[in-house]
């Protein structure tokens, strides 16, 4: 939902009109597109997809984040392409009932706000699009109360931000756009002050690119757009040292695509959009990937998927067995699709995952559950329109709909050099409802070549993970992804050192490896 100028739309809501402010800038604006043909017919193979029960509300482009309960909040959006329509409502999604729940709804609308679940088990989301224009403000969910409360408003309004959750419970947002153009700006929030500082700028004003944390904590930020043109910029911010380093750009501008951290350590990037002609207003989608190497600080090609799929930003999701899934995806403006795909990051190939109930594309999401299954919820329907606010006013473009994705959740495992057995480390029954349970034991000492591979066994009925906080400076980190009741994750370390590592899903379970040399 980005916009290179007030005379072009907002490319990630698709040239929804986006608050009173900005509908003159908009209106009469006509939309080419260039429909890249698949490039082969792979066959969409066993559907893996069933329809999961609708939400109360249509809405697209929402605010959405895991409750420490496993329960999926989704927040605000866009009700359809039409002005101002910008929603404060909300509800929760139960992955054991498959039911949603509406619950109270936030003091502000909102649309392409960003949210993060905190370590208290609150949940902060920050900006997004009001009916009056780009937002500052920002709100707190307590799970616990059911309520909304206003924190620190950020200094700058923004959009087509990214946001990240730091080792050390501070939220991080970059970039973004102010309603017209876009911005190097970011700034943290503290949970324990509520209140928001500014840190070392972006070397590049941009909106819609990727932000993805490392293993050691650093953030990742790559591709997007600027006011001119895309991007292949590419660079990391440290936030214990608040800088920015520039690392190997990528080999291909990537607008609005889908990021995520691989079970290697390494980061795909993928879809999105190439080319966004001024000229002509033509917007060419992406069926390139690439891979981030953090050794080497460099991108490498990686495979093709077999459809071009746009505005993948919101539908990305890692699964517990390590693939990647992108449901859907814009393969031309404001149309997109039903088919979904797979990346195996041992082979480097994508293939097909089976159909959606609906066609996703413009403000779809997707997330990874605790009972290891993906949802697709939202996103507005494939429409026609001279441009796209022209839609019938009240008109409902936004879909209830919701699909679940049901994938081989066994937790892969990792390895990293010498292998010797050595402890298991379990996390108790009963761990994901009992705060005074952790991993057991807590802290382990093991030594390299002796008994340097840990084995984390899930013994509870509630999934989690393994996830490294902190590692020593020459060791990588590690993440097992979801682990369902009785799954098993192994890691060897190699690298004497404190490593600290907690589960996403409950801030409560934090563990200590403490690795000696032999």
């Amino acid at each position: 939902m980005s916009a290179r100028s007030l005379s072009i739309p907002y490319r990630k809501f698709g040239a929804i009109l986006l608050g009173v402010g900005l509908l003159s800038a908009l209106f009469g604006y006509s939309l080419a597109s260039i429909l890249v043909q698949p490039q082969n017919t792979a066959s969409l193979g066993n559907n893996s997809w069933t329809p999961a029960a609708p939400m109360n509300v249509a809405r697209s482009f929402s605010a959405f984040a895991t409750l420490p309960n496993g329960s999926l909040l989704v927040a605000g959006g866009f009700a359809g392409a039409v002005a101002n329509s910008s929603l404060s409502s909300a509800e929760l999604y139960n992955p054991n009932t498959n039911k949603w729940t509406m619950i109270t709804p936030m003091h502000v609308g909102r649309a392409g706000a960003l949210a993060a679940t905190l370590n208290s088990g609150k949940v902060l989301v920050t900006g997004g699009l009001g009916n009056k224009g780009v937002l500052t403000s920002c709100e707190l969910y307590d799970p616990v109360t059911n309520t909304w409360t206003m924190t620190g408003n950020m200094s700058q309004p923004r959009f087509d931000h990214q946001i990240v959750l730091l080792n050390d419970g501070r939220v991080f947002v970059a970039g973004g756009d102010f309603g017209g153009t876009e911005n190097n700006v970011t700034e943290t929030y503290n949970p324990s002050s509520g209140a928001w500082t500014t840190d070392a700028p972006q070397s590049l004003a941009r909106a819609d690119m990727i932000a993805v944390k490392l293993p050691i904590g650093n953030v990742l930020v790559a591709g997007g757009h600027t006011s001119k043109v895309d991007t292949l910029l590419s660079e990391i911010y440290n936030p214990v040292a608040n800088n920015w380093t520039l690392t190997g750009p990528l080999n291909t501008p990537h607008g609005d695509a889908g990021g995520v951290l691989l079970n290697n350590n390494s980061v795909l990037i993928a879809g999105g959009y190439t080319t966004y002609n001024d000229a002509d207003n033509t917007i060419q989608y992406l069926y390139t990937s690439e891979i981030f190497n953090v050794t080497t600080n460099s991108w490498k090609m990686t495979g093709d998927m077999n459809y071009p799929r746009g505005e993948s930003g919101l539908n990305i999701v890692r699964l517990g067995n390590g693939k990647v899934l992108i449901p859907g995806g814009n393969y031309q403006p404001e149309t997109g699709q039903s088919t979904t795909e797979l990346y195996n990051p041992a082979t480097g190939t994508w293939s097909m995952a089976g159909t959606m109930s609906v066609a996703r594309g413009s403000g779809a999401m997707s997330v990874l559950l605790t009972n290891g299954k993906a949802l697709a919820f939202g996103g507005l329907l494939p429409h026609t329109c001279t441009y796209c606010g022209s839609g019938t006013t009240g008109k409902d473009l936004a879909t209830t709909s919701a699909d679940l994705y049901t994938p081989n959740t066994t937790a892969s495992s990792q390895s990293s050099g010498s292998t010797s057995l050595g402890p298991q480390v379990i996390m108790p029954n009963g761990v994901g409802s009992n705060q005074t349970l952790n991993f057991s034991p807590t802290i382990i000492t093991v030594v390299i070549g002796v008994n340097n591979t840990v084995t984390w066994i899930n013994s509870d009925t509630s999934p989690h993970t393994v996830t490294s906080k902190t590692v020593p400076s020459s060791a990588t980190g590690f993440d097992s992804g979801n682990m369902n009741a009785g799954a098993k994750f192994s890691y060897t370390f190699t690298v004497a050192g404190t490593y600290t590592y907690y589960c996403q899903y409950h801030f409560w379970m934090q563990g200590t490896v403490i690795v000696e040399a032999s």
